[in-house]
């Protein structure tokens, strides 16, 4: 038998006190992670919980969705919160993006220090987000895909179920006799995510039973290096910098060039911009930090500049 509480009472036990929001669209999995987080207040009556449903206009059939979830809230007495996402048809931003994005800055908004928010992606959406980071050239934090818990705003995102299948998810939810919405959405094959749910993992399925649980390995595996380096790069990172956020350019060159480039994409990070790709990085060394004292250099980013002086190299915002 599928026990599903087990990873849910094991995540939710460090932070005993925190409120728990459940991100529900409604769709299988997180209508079933519904029923659990029921069983789970049942034990442990003390635990505020609450759950948000995002309806994103997208579909003729989102009123019903979202009246569904209510439904299901107030059989099972949780809290119900209704939020809408707003979204822009003529931006270049895909659909999909704009929706994810939506979502999750409506879904922050319940959150405060140390809450948690739950969401249901499975070990088949762990394989999808794996293969996308493949198909983008990540390194080891992108090929980590999703940790079953992370920081997120001011609190934590869980996700218990990354160690089920799709499939044992519904066969429990049938045991249940419980129901859930089907998107039409999930059928377009247009999106990648999509393409890669019924085209091409079915096939890598049929041929290796057991990929996504080595997928899941995989990425607990990168998760585990990615940690220990960036524990690594910021003992070495903390020598570097000056209370103004000037990066010594004497003590990077000293570097080698890998430990460069994660250096400065650390010290991009710290001050609130997006991880550059990393030719960016090499050419903060060659043009800014590399250059001659006295050439005054200078390299335009995006809504920023990067300059040397006094032998540190500066972000100008």
């Amino acid at each position: 038998m599928t026990d599903l509480l087990s990873p849910l009472s094991r995540l939710l036990e460090p932070h005993q006190g925190a409120r728990v929001v459940l991100a529900l669209s409604g769709g299988l999995d997180s209508r079933l992670l519904l029923h659990v987080l029921a069983r789970y207040r049942e034990l442990h009556p003390a635990t505020s919980v609450k759950a948000v449903h995002v309806h994103h206009g997208l579909s003729d059939n989102a009123d019903e969705w979202a009246q569904l979830c209510g439904k299901w809230c107030r059989e099972y007495q949780i809290p119900f919160c209704l939020e809408y996402a707003k979204l822009e048809l003529s931006s270049k931003q895909s659909l999909e993006a704009q929706a994810r994005e939506a979502r999750y800055s409506l879904l922050k908004a319940h959150l405060s220090e140390g809450d948690i928010l739950l969401t249901a992606q499975h070990g088949d959406d762990q394989l999808e987000t794996l293969l996308l980071a493949l198909k983008r050239g990540s390194g080891p934090a992108g090929l980590a895909a999703m940790g079953e818990v992370s920081s997120f705003a001011d609190g934590f995102l869980v996700r218990p179920l990354l160690g089920f299948t799709r499939a044992e998810l519904e066969s429990e939810a049938q045991k249940y006799q419980l129901e859930w919405v089907e998107d039409e959405s999930n059928q377009n094959t247009d999106f990648d995510r999509n393409f890669l749910r019924h085209e091409v993992i079915p096939k890598l399925s049929q041929r290796w039973p057991h990929i996504q649980a080595s997928a899941t390995r995989s990425a607990a595996l990168c998760y585990e290096q990615e940690q220990l380096l960036q524990s690594l790069i910021k003992e070495k990172y903390q020598g570097l910098v000056s209370d103004d956020l000037g990066l010594n350019c004497e003590a990077l060159l000293s570097c080698e060039p890998a430990l460069q480039n994660q250096l400065l994409r650390m010290w991009l990070k710290q001050q609130g911009l997006n991880m550059p790709k990393p030719k960016a990085a090499w050419m903060i060394v060659d043009e800014v930090v590399n250059a001659r004292p006295d050439a005054n250099p200078r390299l335009a980013m995006k809504a920023s500049a990067c300059i040397a002086f006094r032998g540190s190299c500066i972000l100008l915002r």
